[in-house]
């Protein structure tokens, strides 16, 4: 997707028809949606807000303007543990293995409809066959796949894609005085910053490693730690996914979960609480819990069985509690379960 920054506020985030995707996916949406970055009150206090992409690209070469060569939608003919096959795909060798323009595969029907898979940049395509990057721990043949199951390719955003050139942003070769980017990645924080010296995003860890080609996956919500005190927008096109929703939730510890459409939802219609192994309570300590980001304070949900209910004095009902498109949700489970996807059919 492309994203453009700019500082200027634009209200709440908003989708908005600029044209048609290519290729067979040619009834799919395409617009665009403003997220707002909540600015420090003082240049000296975080602000953080919570982030996702709702949108998707189609997979594009090097240059990420012209199409890939071969099909990037079609239809599965094999796969192993690891690698998705399609004989007649005429995939150019090694151009879905671009470091710098990593691709998602996306499953669009069957058993695995929704789920998205990051692909390899150190194991290069050939012509008929794609490989999972190594951070993608799923064995496909045990979720339902089928040949004739069919797929699509996008393109998948970096911290250098997603924040573009960085205008705006605060840069600093101290990550303490500079805006951060924070990540949950396979159960851990990674904070990424812009290196002014190095000029590109980095990850704040011993060397200051080159972070500029992070690959960030479509489903995941971001947190953006902001110590700059002016506005800051984010300005993303790209199509919107018409798949049923189905993203994996860590079975312990922490899942940052981004929304995938571009509307608002509430916490009813989320469906988190129907996860398999979703641990319903009326004590909220004993419950799997929900953390939005509101007005700057952190709140805590949990469902009883019945309604969602905020952590507060008289814990008051809050199945109608919005989760804004563009926003994300932190997800806690409290109880150890098998790893879980969170499945929703489209809303519209």
């Amino acid at each position: 997707m492309k994203i453009k920054p700019f500082a200027l506020s634009l209200g709440l985030a908003t989708l908005l028809p600029i044209g048609q995707a290519v290729a067979e996916a040619v009834t799919d949406p395409v617009g665009f949606i403003t997220l707002n970055i909540t600015p420090s009150p003082n240049g000296t206090t975080r602000a953080l807000t919570l982030l996702s992409a709702p949108l998707l690209a189609n997979a594009t070469k090097a240059d990420q303007v012209t199409p890939i060569d071969g099909a990037s939608v079609g239809a599965l003919t094999n796969f192993t543990a690891n690698t998705l096959v399609n004989d007649t795909a005429g995939w150019t060798a090694g151009e879905l293995s671009q470091v710098a323009t990593p691709k998602v595969l996306k499953i669009l029907s069957g058993a695995a409809e929704g789920r998205t898979f990051l692909l390899s940049t150190t194991v290069a395509n050939t012509a008929t066959t794609v490989t999972l990057d190594p951070t993608e721990t799923t064995n496909l043949t045990t979720i339902g796949l089928a040949a004739g199951d069919r797929y699509q390719i996008y393109d998948c955003d970096t911290l250098a894609s997603f924040f573009g050139d960085a205008a705006g942003i605060v840069k600093n070769n101290n990550p303490d005085l500079a805006d951060q980017i924070l990540v949950l990645i396979g159960g851990t924080w990674n904070t990424y910053f812009y290196h002014t010296t190095n000029n590109r995003w980095t990850r704040r860890a011993f060397g200051s490693p080159n972070a500029t080609n992070q690959a960030l996956k479509p489903e995941v919500g971001l947190i953006f730690s902001r110590i700059g005190s002016q506005t800051l927008a984010l300005n993303i096109t790209g199509s919107v996914s018409m798949t049923k929703r189905s993203d994996p939730i860590r079975g312990t510890g922490l899942t940052m979960l981004g929304s995938n459409w571009p509307v608002d939802a509430t916490l009813m219609d989320s469906g988190i609480q129907s996860t398999p192994g979703w641990a319903s309570n009326s004590n909220v300590n004993l419950a799997d819990q929900v953390m939005l980001l509101i007005g700057g304070t952190w709140n805590t949900y949990w469902f009883d069985g019945t309604n969602w209910k905020r952590r507060a004095f008289g814990s008051p009902v809050s199945n109608t509690q919005v989760i804004a498109a563009g926003s994300a949700v932190l997800v806690s489970k409290v109880t150890a379960t098998p790893d879980a996807l969170l499945t929703k059919n489209r809303p519209f």
